[in-house]
């Protein structure tokens, strides 16, 4: 009898030990899926707190990401650009996604850099000059010494840079051609920044004041024609012009631009706009790249919380889309 009891009494504990052993919780937290549609709740934004205005806040600086675009030569390296901080830099670092790394590369100025087909980077420091740099950080050039440059664009070619000369007293503003040793190759007179350059031809999209507007023209470089495109309907004002990163998809098809009220697209065979994401107060689409290997173009949006009286907070999304298929991706640059 008590060697039954002492059986019965060993398979009760070797059951209860088998099913804490099937039911324990895993160290791992749970998979979620994330469903960002973009869905926005548009707010406006309280007035500016006086005597002082707001104060930010945010969870990470170094992490609020507002451009990015991808290494053609190599698919798992990104490039982005992280707002300035209190020195008044944007600091731009090379992220691999295999290794999870970051290699922070330069700080740039108030203009979008640009990479040709060949990995090398284009960009205008603070001080308005001119860099050069290889994508993995190597060969650091500086190709102007004037302190006058900005906007630094590579041509078709992918083998000279344009570049926005602002005016002095002896000189109009002027968009200059340079090689890529700094030896200037030609140059035009020009009102604003922000131009762009066809991907397949010398044609070139320029603003200019016309009709008291600011307006796009495309130029053909050889022949010295031009085309007008599309006027703004505001008055002009460079301080608030309608056409920010102006630039063209590899078809030579459609013509993209950003500006306070958001990111659209222009048709140039028949003239269309088209809106891909409307601005709001509190709810920002800024800064669209498009990709020189293939039709998608990058972007950020950009929140905006009030927190209290005098406080706003800021987060920042990167984003990929398909110009084709319409197909949009959240990108997670930081691990």
């Amino acid at each position: 009898m008590k060697l039954n009891c002492f059986a019965y009494l060993f398979c009760i504990l070797v059951f209860y030990n088998c099913k804490k052993e099937n039911t324990k919780t895993s160290d791992d937290p749970p998979i979620i899926q994330k469903i960002d549609s973009l869905l926005l709740n548009c707010e406006k934004l309280p007035a500016t707190p006086q005597p002082f205005g707001w104060q930010d806040s945010t969870i990470n600086e170094n992490k609020n990401i507002n451009a990015f675009f991808y290494n053609p030569l190599n698919n798992f390296e990104i490039i982005y650009q992280v707002n300035g901080d209190i020195f008044g830099y944007n600091k731009v670092f090379l992220y691999n996604t295999n290794t999870k790394q970051n290699l922070f590369l330069f700080n740039n100025g108030n203009y979008q850099a640009q990479i040709n087909n060949k990995g090398w980077i284009v960009f205008n420091s603070n001080d308005n000059n001119i860099f050069k740099i290889k994508a993995n950080g190597d060969s650091l050039k500086q190709l102007t010494f004037n302190n006058i440059s900005n906007d630094p664009k590579w041509d078709y070619t992918n083998t000279t840079i344009y570049f926005f000369k602002k005016a002095t007293l002896s000189s109009p503003s002027l968009l200059t051609q340079i090689n890529t040793k700094g030896q200037e190759l030609n140059s035009v007179p020009i009102e604003y920044t922000n131009s762009a350059f066809a991907k397949k031809t010398s044609k070139l999209f320029y603003l200019k004041n016309f009709s008291n507007r600011v307006t796009v023209f495309l130029k053909d470089i050889a022949t010295n024609s031009e085309t007008l495109i599309i006027s703004s309907n505001k008055q002009s004002n460079i301080q608030q012009n309608d056409f920010f990163n102006l630039s063209i998809d590899n078809t030579d098809e459609n013509m993209y631009w950003t500006n306070f009220d958001g990111i659209y697209k222009y048709n140039l065979s028949n003239s269309k706009i088209d809106t891909l994401y409307k601005n709001c107060e509190n709810s920002l689409f800024i800064n669209p790249i498009l990709s020189i290997k293939n039709n998608k173009m990058t972007f950020v949006h950009k929140k905006i919380k009030v927190i209290n009286n005098n406080i706003l907070f800021y987060t920042y999304k990167s984003y990929q889309l398909d110009l084709i298929t319409k197909e949009r991706e959240r990108i997670e640059i930081y691990p």
